[in-house]
């Protein structure tokens, strides 16, 4: 079964990369995850990243400024997983929450 967390960013690329290590290192079988993070169109070191780890389990949407409800609704549209978490960067913390 794919899991996929749903992850709005905003100005914090190094963290991107900290939140899917981070998952594939603790999955039980990293295969099944995908991260969708949703990028501001004007954040270009978060799209840089993205770039980077771009991959049929890393996706993006990238799109004007909106609030963070519908980050989440336009990352959800463009997943596969069977589960989909709503996954936050907080500050210096990794945090995921499902909804």
């Amino acid at each position: 079964m794919k899991i996929t967390l749903l992850t709005p960013t905003r100005k914090r690329p190094a963290y991107m990369k900290r939140l899917w290590d981070s998952a594939i290192q603790t999955a039980h079988n990293p295969s099944n995850i995908e991260i969708v993070f949703y990028i501001d169109d004007y954040d270009s070191e978060s799209i840089s990243m993205y770039e980077s780890m771009k991959s049929n389990q890393v996706k993006a949407v990238i799109g004007e400024r909106i609030i963070l409800s519908k980050m989440w609704n336009e990352a959800y549209k463009i997943s596969s997983g069977e589960i989909c978490t709503a996954a936050m960067i907080l500050f210096l913390e990794v945090t995921i929450g499902i909804k």
